[in-house]
């Protein structure tokens, strides 16, 4: 079952590559297309505050008493983009893909909040999200609907960033980290730091981590991300399967 979730994975990928000009476009409108899933919250003890939800159970949920995997979507406040990836893993689950549950994390102060700060590089806000993630939207998810073992996590630009971070920093916590055009030029030594000496060195579960970015992306995302690339390559543990692909537009 875990082979197949990874190939899951791998379709994932596929996807999002297929669609990320689509979601690009469809990012600056206020109002999606079309609405899939339902809009829900969370009451946040660790960040003091409501976090809006965007949950979608595959078409079959209701029907059967199937577990499935997870896929968590940082930025879905973007509804077109929630919600041509929640019909496309409706399209593709089952024949394609293990059908499976997506989660959108809302972010209505923008994904900013993910970075550390600009000022000194404090990192206070990121690791309070990823506390967040951790001990309260995970067990919720968890205790609310029926999960498999195997949760991925999607971030793209600053929300890539805290997708990778979140990889350097609790690499048991998913399964599977994919990042779009992250914004790896914030901290880099740190990142550094974290690849060297971090949790990551003493991994013991096979995880995997896909960077995918454009040949036009910002000169700080295509400088940072084969500076960071070596650097993981050189020291990352033998059971974390890692790859970056430029897409050349």
């Amino acid at each position: 079952m875990i082979y197949a979730y990874r190939v899951m994975f791998v379709f994932i990928i596929a996807l999002l590559i297929a669609l990320s000009s689509c979601f690009e476009a469809h990012a600056e409108h206020g109002k999606p297309a079309v609405t899939l899933g339902q809009i829900s919250s969370i009451q946040s003890t660790v960040l003091s505050k409501n976090i809006p939800l965007s949950i979608h159970l595959p078409p079959n949920y209701d029907s059967t008493k199937h577990n499935y995997p997870v896929l968590y979507m940082l930025g879905s406040d973007y509804r077109a983009r929630f919600a041509m990836l929640a019909s496309a893993l409706d399209y593709m689950g089952g024949s394609q893909i293990p059908a499976m549950l997506l989660v959108g994390i809302d972010l209505p102060e923008g994904n900013r909040v993910l970075l550390p700060s600009r000022a000194n590089g404090d990192t206070k806000s990121p690791d309070s999200y990823l506390a967040f993630i951790e001990k309260e939207l995970i067990p919720y998810v968890d205790n609310k609907y029926r999960t498999a073992p195997f949760r991925a996590l999607f971030g793209a630009s600053n929300s890539g960033f805290f997708s990778v971070y979140t990889l350097l920093n609790k690499p048991s916590l998913f399964n599977a980290y994919l990042a779009s055009s992250p914004s790896l030029n914030h901290i880099p030594v740190k990142l550094q730091q974290k690849i060297k000496t971090g949790p990551l060195k003493t991994l013991s579960e096979n995880k995997s981590l896909h960077i995918i970015y454009s040949d036009d992306d910002f000169d700080e995302i295509t400088e940072s991300i084969p500076e960071f690339s070596r650097m993981l390559t050189d020291h990352k543990p033998t059971n974390l399967t890692y790859k970056s692909q430029q897409v050349i537009n």
